[in-house]
């Protein structure tokens, strides 16, 4: 279902990941000049909110710095861009599911009762799936310093890996006073939540959810049966969704309140050549390129593509990050597996940009 009230706990989660990561909506929106919004849309009204509800938050952030880096600070290959942040922080590891911020009262201790599960999701994120039998810290360790990751990242993997209980004080410590801020903004983000109702207000039935979701999933994916969708106000610009059982029938995410006035008002042409720029050069590795020559022949999950590549997982989860990065492929569960697959909507997009470009003006 739609739901139309903002979680707390996720928006501060997701507001501590985009101010480690240096993003501000300010910021966000002089990069983006190409804002073209008609006369009687008052942008500048939502962006003095997003901005003013920015403030508040970060005043309320009472971890270190330090601190912070542990929790967000992006373990992968980032895109370089702080308005794209990418979900390979130890935080989520902790949590395993941004759904666990939709049980409030019970969220801390539903984290407390996984950290055992930690070795085991590590090794899901470098090996590209779950692992057949359950790792053992001292195999998981083992597993991360054989990695491609940094020296820093290894050294944080590890110490997650032995001391977990000081990450889940640390996550704690870190969401509640933001959590309770956000609460007293409900106020002051009230316009904005007013425009995610008048978006999505009209969606009540399950074939609704599904017209409006289904076409950004992958080719031949099948009807889900139950979405609980929520609106984003520190997300404002994108829509998160993850698969919540093994079957793929259940998704838990949200839609940022602002994503339907900016597809709508938005000017992409100007901007494009950069972005252009940007995939050109990630798909100038040739590893990379096979990966997507792959998925282009359907889903494939991380030891598949390694083993049709000859290359290690470890390898081609390093790659992974950097094509889902560039919004290029986008991954979904299937049972313990993370299947790949290509998002055409990018790459269509991406080709047929290139060609305007390059194509002979007639």
């Amino acid at each position: 279902m739609m739901h139309f009230e903002p979680l707390p706990l996720l928006e501060a989660h997701f507001f501590l990941a985009g101010k480690q990561a240096g993003f501000s909506a300010e910021e966000y929106f002089k990069k983006k000049n190409a804002l073209n919004p008609p006369p009687d849309f008052p942008m500048e009204r939502y962006i003095k909110i997003l901005s003013e509800v920015e403030s508040r938050l970060a005043a309320a952030v009472t971890v270190s710095e330090d601190e912070l880096a542990a929790l967000y600070g992006e373990l992968g290959s980032g895109s370089g861009d702080p308005a794209f942040q990418g979900d390979y922080f130890t935080a989520n590891i902790v949590i395993c599911g941004i759904e666990c911020f939709s049980d409030e009262k019970n969220c801390f201790q539903n984290i407390q009762n996984g950290l055992c599960e930690i070795p085991d999701r590590i090794a899901q994120r470098i090996l590209g799936d779950a692992p057949e039998e359950s790792f053992t810290a001292v195999r998981a360790v083992e597993l991360i310093a054989g990695s491609e990751l940094s020296n820093e990242s290894k050294l944080l993997l590890i110490d997650l890996v032995l001391h977990p209980q000081k990450y889940a004080d640390m996550l704690e410590r870190a969401l509640l006073p933001v959590a309770e801020e956000f609460r007293r903004c409900r106020e002051l983000v009230e316009p904005l939540a007013a425009l995610y109702r008048r978006a999505y207000g009209h969606i009540e039935s399950a074939e609704q959810e599904n017209e409006l979701f289904l076409p950004m999933m992958k080719p031949g994916s099948q009807a889900v049966e139950r979405y609980d969708i929520y609106p984003l106000i520190s997300y404002f610009y994108v829509i998160i969704f993850s698969f919540t059982s093994a079957d793929n029938s259940k998704i838990f995410g949200g839609i940022g309140v602002m994503y339907e006035v900016l597809k709508k008002h938005y000017r992409t042409d100007i901007d494009m050549n950069a972005k252009l720029a940007s995939i050109m050069n990630t798909l100038g590795s040739k590893s990379r390129f096979d990966i997507i020559a792959r998925l282009s022949e359907g889903p494939q999950y991380g030891r598949e593509l390694a083993a049709n590549l000859g290359l290690t997982p470890a390898t081609v989860s390093h790659h992974i990050n950097a094509l889902l990065a560039e919004g290029l492929i986008k991954l979904d569960t299937s049972g313990k597996r993370i299947y790949y697959s290509l998002n055409y909507d990018c790459t269509e997009a991406f080709v047929e940009k290139l060609q305007q470009l390059l194509s002979r003006k007639k």
